[in-house]
């Protein structure tokens, strides 16, 4: 056996090799990928809020927030007729 290790020693060497990159650093690697894909994601849907918001305050300057989320999203999606 190649440096003394067992089989099993040898496979979980192998496993932690094939991880990402980014990942096999650091400990729990597949909960640390969820939690920035969270992030990510979070960050994402609030710059699309904040595109809507603007988009809607430039459009109708004298309206109340909801109003303008309600108008932003009839901007985005127009209804098919």
């Amino acid at each position: 056996m190649a440096h003394g290790h067992s089989p099993r020693e040898r496979i979980v060497v192998a496993e932690r090799g094939s991880r990402a990159a980014g990942n096999s650093t650091q400990a729990g690697g597949a909960i640390v990928a969820k939690s920035r894909a969270i992030a990510v994601g979070t960050l994402y849907a609030a710059s699309i809020l904040a595109a809507g918001a603007e988009t809607a305050a430039s459009v109708a300057p004298g309206l109340g927030m909801t109003a303008k989320g309600t108008l932003a999203a009839m901007l985005r999606h127009p209804r098919q007729r």
